[in-house]
């Protein structure tokens, strides 16, 4: 992923704008993208200057000065021109340094634009255009004299270009250079995490009404519990899909659903966003798909959105729940039998959304071993036209971001030693853990056939655990026994099988 992340800035919260110092956002030609700092990721609206961008919406965070931050380029342009933008930032602070300041820079056809008079003679000009080598240019009062070359430090052209992710130059020759575009960095614009459902820490495989399967995804179903894989290699370009099973020998409707947090929806009002995926019912039978928004207390969402499943009129306060939810849009399809088939709707989010959600469910009541299979996106543009997958994102970063809501740590086996902590008195054990992603809010904590390993006592139960901090990337524990602790002694805490864990939920 190319970024900008020159300088430090000062953010307030509450307000869109964000002062730099030492930056040069104008000059680097940045136009957008996604700005990050402390951990908080917002939209730029526009770039005012060199030290001044206004985000998309008002900062949510702390306010702060002389933090370090990132801004994500690819988001603003193509990857060529980002490249290009910051070959060029680097160019200017290097002639800068030794005293030389190009006026003006741009394509070619940007300097024949140029108004110059016999009065601006010596004026610069940086030619800085893709696929060519930079290049001054000077105004002898009456025409321009050059090219004269941007030499490296060996004596060769400087590239407009820049070898990067996904990005070859011929070495041969770095003027002119042949271009090999991948994948351009990673997907910004894709809302829902896990969309494939290749990550499921929970081990899930026979989820009931209202609780979670896959990572982020949350199963409803009509009246009992289904059956959820992962399915591996569907297709070309389809490396994963979700697949429900409806289990039951009485047939049952059957749907899932993802919630998308707060701080990541109310840049979307008032704009335009597509739900664009690929579904396969093992039978010829209507499948439908929905776009919500709640407007009620953000993060608080009544996760069972159906009101009545046998209701055909896909309102609120008829199939879905009526209290602070938006019904934005329906699509229904009818797939060919075992056939794998895209999909895709449009919806505007409205003004007084606080979280988005995405729904899919079968019509009609399916029959024991029938099944419906997904992977879905949701960009934050119109999309109309295009097919899944569009936004590119690595396995790594979709499971990191499921950390945000929920890590489930797995024994190793019976006996395994696992970490470390101090009694705090004869039945608190306190144990410090760093995850991975700070939790989106205070998480719950549920611990699983496990010990404490007390010299000269043994091995002592553990009854239950609670949260007794969370910080950033820290949080403390308490795991919890009915009797035989040391205070202030110092134990292991230990699994007493495979079945053995520890979870930290921070699910909406």
């Amino acid at each position: 992923m190319s970024t900008y992340k020159t300088g430090t800035v000062s953010v307030t919260n509450g307000s869109a704008t964000v002062v730099g110092t030492g930056t040069a956002w104008a000059v680097a030609l940045v136009a957008g993208g996604i700005f990050s700092c402390a951990g908080i990721a917002v939209p730029i609206a526009s770039v005012t200057d060199n030290t001044h961008i206004v985000l998309d919406y008002n900062w949510p965070g702390t306010t702060a000065s002389g933090a370090t931050y990132s801004i994500a380029l690819e988001n603003a342009s193509a990857a060529s021109v980002v490249d290009l933008n910051t070959t060029l930032s680097r160019v200017l602070v290097t002639l800068s340094l030794a005293g030389i300041t190009p006026d003006a820079s741009g394509t070619l056809t940007d300097r024949a634009a140029l108004s110059l008079t016999v009065a601006d003679k010596g004026f610069l000009f940086l030619h800085a255009e893709i696929g060519v080598a930079f290049a001054f240019y000077r105004w002898t009062g009456t025409a321009w004299d050059g090219p004269f070359a941007v030499a490296n430090a060996s004596g060769g052209a400087v590239s407009s270009l820049a070898a990067g992710t996904g990005i070859t130059v011929d070495a041969t020759n770095p003027a002119i250079p042949i271009v090999k575009l991948t994948h351009l960095g990673t997907s910004t614009r894709n809302h829902l995490i896990n969309g494939n459902g290749a990550v499921n820490q929970r081990g899930a495989t026979a989820p009931t009404d209202d609780t979670y399967g896959w990572d982020r995804h949350n199963l409803l179903t009509q009246t009992a519990a289904i059956a959820i894989s992962t399915l591996t290699n569907v297709a070309n370009g389809l490396p994963y899909m979700m697949r429900m099973t409806q289990s039951q020998a009485t047939a049952q409707r059957m749907g899932n659903s993802q919630i998308i947090e707060s701080r990541d929806c109310i840049g979307l009002r008032g704009k335009t966003v597509t739900l664009i995926g690929k579904l396969r019912n093992s039978l010829a039978a209507a499948t439908r798909y929905a776009i919500l928004e709640w407007t009620g207390t953000a993060d608080t969402v009544t996760s069972d959105i159906v009101n009545s499943w046998t209701n055909g009129t896909f309102t609120a306060g008829q199939f879905f729940n009526s209290t602070t939810l938006n019904v934005l849009a329906v699509g229904a399809i009818t797939p060919t039998a075992a056939t794998v088939t895209n999909f895709l709707l449009t919806a505007t989010v409205g003004a007084s959304a606080n979280n988005l959600i995405v729904f899919i469910w079968t019509e009609t009541a399916q029959a024991q071993s029938s099944t419906l299979d997904v992977a879905w996106e949701l960009l934050d543009y119109d999309a109309t036209g295009k097919t899944y997958p569009t936004e590119f994102r690595p396995y790594a970063q979709d499971f990191a971001l499921c950390q945000r809501y929920y890590v489930r740590l797995l024994g190793g086996g019976p006996g395994t030693r696992f970490v470390t902590g101090q009694w705090q008195n004869t039945t608190d054990f306190a144990w410090a853990f760093s995850h991975p992603s700070p939790f989106r809010t205070s998480p719950s904590v549920v611990s699983n056939d496990m010990t404490i390993r007390l010299s000269g006592v043994g091995n002592i139960t553990v009854t239950g655990a609670s949260l007794l901090w969370t910080s950033g990337l820290f949080s403390a524990v308490a795991f919890n026994v009915a009797s035989g602790g040391v205070t202030d002694a110092g134990s292991q805490i230990r699994y007493n099988s495979g079945t053995s864990y520890i979870e930290f939920s921070a699910e909406l």
